[in-house]
């Protein structure tokens, strides 16, 4: 018991530490959210033929516009926005996709693919 405690309260001061060493409220989204376990949020249409790669993906079309709009859908399009613990700052300054969140599949999945 008091093994599992220890390690129960050393895992939860390291969430802390990594958290407000990353100093911004995205990484304390994703902290929050990963500590809850995996969540599979079913994606409401078809994604046959839908390319999914690091330099090409569809979903990002409708789902978001680019970084201008973080967390919001893009303009006029009824798509679910991608939220703000979806994207990083990339090298060049400019928001993107973040590196393990490009392949939108390995978390969300088709309601329906027939």
């Amino acid at each position: 018991m008091k093994k599992a405690l220890k390690a129960a309260v050393l895992s939860g001061i390291a969430a802390m530490f990594s958290v407000a060493l990353a100093g911004n409220a995205a990484a304390a989204q994703t902290q929050t959210a990963a500590s809850a376990g995996p969540v599979n949020v079913l994606i409401k249409h078809d994604t046959k033929g839908m390319e999914i790669t690091k330099d090409k993906n569809m979903c990002v079309m409708c789902h978001a516009d680019d970084y201008g709009r973080i967390g919001k859908a893009k303009k006029g399009e009824e798509g679910t926005e991608m939220p703000a613990n979806h994207w990083v700052k990339g090298k060049d300054g400019k928001m993107t996709v973040a590196p393990q969140r490009w392949n939108c599949t390995i978390c969300h999945s088709p309601a329906n693919n027939n």
